[in-house]
């Protein structure tokens, strides 16, 4: 009972740092496939980000970018998928010994 305080601050630190790097990870998987489809998507962006200079983008920049957006974040959500059935299949392989619901004990649970 005492180490539940330090189970979950360990859990949530290690869940926050998890978020951190997913995040950067995805984003960087999204920059790069960007850059890769849309070389010169940078500046095109910025420009799209900023509501004065968004008006000063053509129809033809506008969907090409729209396009390599969509395709860098269809690759980002296909990489979540993969990394969700990978994590599935490595805690479906997990021993039953290991479940916190299963006591000890014979099948009593544990107080």
């Amino acid at each position: 009972m005492s180490e539940r305080g330090v189970a979950t601050s360990s859990f949530m630190f290690m869940r926050i740092v998890g978020q951190s790097v997913g995040a950067a990870l995805f984003g960087a998987v999204l920059n790069f496939d960007l850059y890769r489809r849309a070389p010169e998507a940078g500046d095109l962006v910025n420009r799209l980000l900023n509501p004065g200079l968004r008006r000063t983008l053509g129809t033809a920049e506008l969907a090409s970018l729209s396009d390599a957006i969509a395709s860098s974040l269809h690759l980002v959500f296909v990489l979540a998928c993969v990394a969700a059935a990978v994590t599935l299949v490595l805690a479906w392989a997990l021993p039953a010994a290991l479940s916190p619901t299963r006591s000890l004990a014979g099948g009593k649970a544990q107080s």
